[in-house]
């Protein structure tokens, strides 16, 4: 991963994301899916790694990944993150 996502950027306020749903977003050519559960954040990768499909289409579980709409399989967050207050 390059150093510059490594870097904090605000994309939206926690209350801008709907609950348990996914939210897709781009950082720079990086696309992410957010996932909110309550006050915790989870961002996965954009794209499947299994068959390349687009996660916002996914279906995300309650065991906090999200699934591939295209593989069934599911895929871990690429990265948690605890919003501001």
């Amino acid at each position: 991963m390059s150093a510059d996502l490594l870097d904090w950027t605000d994309v939206f306020a926690l209350s801008d994301l709907e609950n348990e749903a996914i939210t897709p977003v781009s950082i720079g050519e990086k696309a992410l899916v957010l996932y909110r559960s309550g006050d915790e954040v989870r961002a996965f990768d954009g794209k499947c790694p299994h068959k390349g499909a687009p996660m916002e289409q996914g279906v995300a579980c309650k065991s906090h990944q999200a699934t591939c709409s295209w593989s069934a399989l599911g895929t871990r967050p690429a990265f948690r993150l605890k919003p501001d207050a």
